[in-house]
């Protein structure tokens, strides 16, 4: 199982990407909203953030053990994977409020999904959220190793 420092750190990065998702919906709307309407209107997934942020760091230890290629491709799955669970989760809060009277579930999930791809790719967010991924598993990741001691340096005695 992970170290505890990693899932602290994991939880932590949850959050700051529901801020981050708070931050790109004031950019991408082109309203003025404020943050408040804004963050009421995702409410479901700024719930959601640390709990998805504790899922996404369950692939630390993948991270940490890829190569550079394996390590992009995680960065890239898990962003899309944690923003499609962020919009759904925020969709689903909004259907059981009782916001989208003529919504199904079903809906919500597919919209949910077409939002991510939409927000992430046809904006071209994801050149940006990418690498900031990528060191973010980095961070999370990196918790596993100093907690193991590998990053401390070894004390030669004479």
């Amino acid at each position: 199982m992970h170290e505890r420092g990693v899932l602290i750190r994991a939880a932590i990065s949850g959050a700051v990407w529901a801020g981050i998702a708070i931050l790109l919906t004031m950019t991408a709307g082109g309203r003025f909203d404020s943050v408040e309407r804004i963050a009421w209107g995702l409410r479901g997934g700024l719930a959601a953030a640390p709990v998805i942020g504790l899922t996404v760091g369950l692939f630390s230890r993948r991270f940490e053990a890829a190569g550079l290629p394996g390590r992009i491709v995680i960065a890239l799955a898990t962003l899309y994977g944690a923003a499609f669970l962020f919009l759904l989760a925020a969709g689903v809060a909004g259907f059981a409020a009782g916001e989208m009277p003529r919504a199904s579930l079903s809906s919500v999930f597919f919209d949910s999904w077409n939002a991510t791809i939409a927000g992430l790719t046809w904006t071209g967010f994801v050149v940006v959220l990418g690498p900031l991924a990528f060191l973010n598993h980095l961070w999370v990741s990196r918790a596993s190793v100093a907690s193991s001691g590998q990053d401390r340096p070894r004390v030669i005695r004479d």
